[in-house]
């Protein structure tokens, strides 16, 4: 049978000089999450039935009654787990402790591998349901997780004197580019800087670095200056601690008596059984890319849950690590013809568009001087890293500064100067297009960086007697994409084919579900043309 297709021009392209970069909009939240409701698990293994229990406050109004240590369930069959990058649990639990982890593939018997495993932290109630995020294990991979899989969930253990094991609603799934770790920053415990309660430094051979900070009790709190915290998932401690049912929480923002933000929350349900013999505790970020990316306050705050008994000493701490992500660059280019009209643009003389098949696009902007500032246009900078500007000129030693901010016409006064480069050509001429990159001044904050600001490029000062800054090409800023933006996305927004938008072809009866899509977010997307089986003799070329 024939099928007949449908093509439709999505327009999700990068436009050279315009406002909107493509980079800007792949920092979007483009994941997808699948969540399946506890109630509709495919299978149980378990001395204890469950019963679907009528709640007033759980997604899907009911949830799973009284899960009990070593039951088993199979989530779903056949589920496509391509991609997954964070896993998430609704559970209710008066008092926390409970071990939840998550199996691919094997049977109710025989559990295949283990992909995450967390420690249920306190809800508060049995009723008061609330999503926690499950760490990957080491055997979480891209290619273990690639494809198809039967997903179980499996209650390893009950919290200490208790059968109890929570009531459970739902598992989320969020799907997304997966990146391999940039890096792992190390902070040892002794280098706070502020605190308040209990706890101070010790010496303690058996710890990272010889020290610790050693007696904290419920509710310190210390202080560790700021750090860049962008592309941070995951958060781990190290604990000394006999005691259980404690947990080690990452705040940021605020000050050390009142920290602003919870980020991470590691939790000790069972101890590492010794004061002065550490063991980690993780914990993956549950606050979105946004709230945590840029420079930040550090607090660190421990807790201990009085409704169990024992000491309210919540142990010696070694150290704790931040696990950022790596994040895939991307460019925009800003044509510098295009630009050479603009009403915020200062210059001293008019600068003409001119036509060469050596610049970009065949064409550049003509006979530039010192002073001039070219308004490039408003543009995320939240994750700026490079500046590229190609340019023509006979000499060398032209200095190029870059601004946000401030106004054009006022040489960039009260803007704030985030980068400079210098033309030193090997092969000079006002036809020789060159490209000369810079990473940004030492100087400049990631705080001031966040967010939309006006970009401006100005002709600083040049060694040519004739004051000419040179004929320049096109400016490439380089952002650094989000780790949640999916590669399709990506692929859309700067597709070789078309410069652009993607020339999408489907069987007809998608083609309209697929536009009516397309719409919410691309109002200009059309069907606009149909491939039919060929009725005309074919003209064969030699």
């Amino acid at each position: 049978m024939k099928r007949r297709f449908l093509s439709i021009w999505a327009v999700v392209s990068l436009l050279l000089m315009s406002v909107v970069p493509m980079a800007q909009a792949a920092d979007e939240d483009t994941t997808s999450v699948t969540r399946i409701e506890a109630e509709n698990y495919v299978g149980n293994r378990s001395s204890v039935e469950n019963k679907a229990t009528k709640d007033n406050g759980t997604n899907g109004e009911t949830y799973l009654d009284d899960l009990r240590e070593g039951q088993v369930l199979c989530l779903a069959h056949d589920i496509d787990l391509t991609g997954l990058s964070t896993v998430s649990l609704s559970v209710a639990h008066n008092g926390g402790g409970a071990v939840y982890a998550l199996y691919v593939d094997g049977t109710k018997t025989a559990l295949g591998t283990k992909i995450a495993e967390t420690t249920i932290a306190s809800t508060g109630g049995w009723q008061k349901f609330a999503l926690q995020a499950v760490p990957f294990t080491a055997d979480a991979t891209p290619a273990r997780l690639s494809g198809t899989h039967d997903l179980f969930l499996k209650v390893e253990s009950a919290p200490t004197g208790s059968v109890f094991c929570g009531n459970f609603d739902a598992t989320e799934l969020t799907f997304g580019e997966y990146v391999d770790p940039l890096e792992t920053v190390t902070v040892e415990a002794e280098t706070f800087s502020e605190k308040t309660g209990s706890g101070g430094v010790k010496d303690v051979s058996g710890f990272s670095g010889g020290q610790d900070i050693d007696g904290t009790r419920n509710g310190s709190v210390f202080g560790f200056g700021e750090m860049d915290l962008t592309g941070l998932q995951s958060f781990s401690i190290a604990v000394g601690c006999q005691g259980d049912s404690r947990s080690y929480d990452l705040y940021i923002d605020g000050t050390v008596d009142a920290p602003s933000l919870l980020v991470a929350k590691a939790v000790a349900a069972k101890g590492s059984g010794n004061w002065n013999t550490p063991k980690t505790f993780e914990a993956a970020v549950q606050v979105s890319a946004d709230q945590i990316a840029g420079v930040h306050k550090v607090f660190l705050k421990t807790n201990y849950d009085n409704n169990l008994s024992g000491s309210d000493y919540t142990g010696n701490i070694d150290y704790f690590t931040l696990t950022k992500y790596r994040r895939d660059v991307s460019e925009t280019v800003f044509q510098m013809e295009n630009i050479k009209d603009n009403a915020d643009n200062r210059s001293s003389a008019t600068r003409a568009s001119n036509t060469d098949s050596g610049a970009s696009e065949g064409k550049f902007l003509d006979g530039t001087r010192v002073g001039d500032v070219f308004c490039l246009g408003d543009y995320d900078t939240t994750d700026l890293s490079k500046i590229t500007l190609s340019v023509a000129h006979a000499n060398s030693g032209t200095v190029y500064g870059f601004y946000i901010d401030g106004t054009a016409k006022a040489d960039c006064a009260n803007g704030y100067k985030i980068a400079e480069l210098t033309g030193q050509y090997t092969d000079s001429g006002w036809r020789k297009f060159t490209e000369f990159s810079t990473g940004l001044l030492d100087t400049v904050s990631k705080a001031r960086l966040q967010g939309t600001h006006s970009l401006f490029l100005k002709i600083e000062s040049t060694q040519n007697a004739s004051g000419y800054g040179g004929n320049m090409d096109y400016v490439k800023p380089h952002l650094t994409v989000l780790p949640t933006a999916q590669q399709v996305f990506l692929d859309l927004a700067a597709d070789p084919q078309t410069s652009g938008g993607l020339l999408v072809a489907l069987p007809r009866e998608d083609a309209e579900p697929l536009l009516r899509e397309l719409q919410t977010f691309a109002p200009w997307s059309a069907i606009v043309g149909e491939v039919s089986e060929l009725r005309a003799t074919a003209l064969e070329f030699d």
